[in-house]
């Protein structure tokens, strides 16, 4: 049975035990699990080599699976916007898309104003439609369009309605809810009795 060391007086020693005690720690972990990790970094490489010509193909299918889909969507969907095959379910929904006409010069327009503007609601506002790499924060526009759509027509910013096309797996189908069974007088006698 291990002891526990008596706590020294002097904090920097104790600090300085747990220091190493830790560093022995975690080379002992690294050890125990190195041959866990190569072998999991070499199933994952293996993994990825198997998957990556089927993960392509299916990309593809896909593309072509939407861009059908968002020319002849009537045709396909009829008044469902969606088809169910073999477990996967391809649909078709009005999306809102941020547009300008040219980011460029809305960007630079928008982070002058961030700086320069009249008030400060005008360089916070400008602030929040621009993200830090710059490029426009189109999540913060489609949130606050509909409040002040001058302002944003001032650099040229809309919001336009357009249908996107989704290929994914179908939910699972929902389990009819149980109806409750009408009693009839003769069950509810020999109940009561």
């Amino acid at each position: 049975m291990q002891t526990q060391p008596t706590p020294t007086t002097d904090p920097r020693t104790e600090a300085s035990r747990l220091v190493n005690l830790y560093a022995a720690k975690s080379a002992t972990l690294n050890a125990a699990t190195a041959d866990v990790r190569a072998e999991l970094a070499a199933l994952t490489a293996s993994l990825n080599k198997i998957e990556a010509p089927h993960r392509a193909e299916l990309d593809k299918i896909e593309a072509e699976a939407k861009a059908l889909a968002l020319q002849h969507g009537e045709e396909i969907f009829g008044d469902k916007k969606s088809l169910t095959e073999n477990g996967y379910c391809l649909a078709i929904r009005p999306t809102d898309v941020v547009q300008c006409e040219d980011e460029d010069a809305t960007l630079a327009a928008l982070m002058r104003e961030s700086i320069k503007g009249a008030t400060d609601a005008d360089k916070i506002a400008a602030s929040a439609c621009v993200r830090l790499n710059p490029e426009l924060n189109k999540q913060y526009i489609l949130s606050q369009f509909d409040a002040a759509p001058e302002w944003f027509a001032l650099f040229s910013i809309s919001v336009n309605e357009r249908l996107s096309a989704s290929l994914k797996q179908a939910p699972k189908p929902r389990a009819k809810k149980a109806t409750k069974l009408k009693t009839t007088e003769a069950t509810q006698e020999e109940a009561a009795a």
